[in-house]
């Protein structure tokens, strides 16, 4: 009689919990690990945490950045959140746990007014401390 393979899945908050530890473990720094904690946080509300890793799919992963966008997030929070993910989905293929992998985000680039010579000029020059 053949036997019963069974299959313990784990959550996507364990995995990265496991993940975030071995880092530790190898010296990742605790701003770095905050970081990284903060982003999974952030990622969290648009992607059930306790989803199971093995029923992920890439359709899930289009669907949570689409909700960010969605949201308002900014270009610049998403695409930081997407480098975490990518971190995270690396690891995760080394360790065999899943084959997913996260594209880098594509945000626009926002282009800001910059000064014009008279507000340069103003920022540089030391007021006058006489009265």
């Amino acid at each position: 009689m053949a036997k019963i393979k069974m299959k313990n899945s784990v959550t996507v908050a364990d995995t990265f919990h496991h993940i975030l530890t071995a880092r530790n473990a190898w010296g990742l720094s605790e701003k770095a690990i905050s970081t990284y904690g903060q982003h999974f946080s952030a990622f969290s509300k648009h992607l059930s945490a306790d989803t199971q890793i093995d029923k992920l799919k890439k359709a899930d992963l289009e669907t949570t950045i689409s909700s960010m966008r969605d949201a308002g997030l900014a270009a610049n929070s998403s695409k930081s959140n997407t480098r975490t993910l990518k971190s995270f989905f690396s690891r995760c293929n080394a360790e065999g746990v899943t084959r997913l992998n996260q594209p880098l985000y594509k945000a626009e680039e926002t282009v800001k007014e910059t000064y014009t010579e008279e507000e340069l000029k103003a920022l540089v020059c030391k007021p006058s401390t006489r009265k």
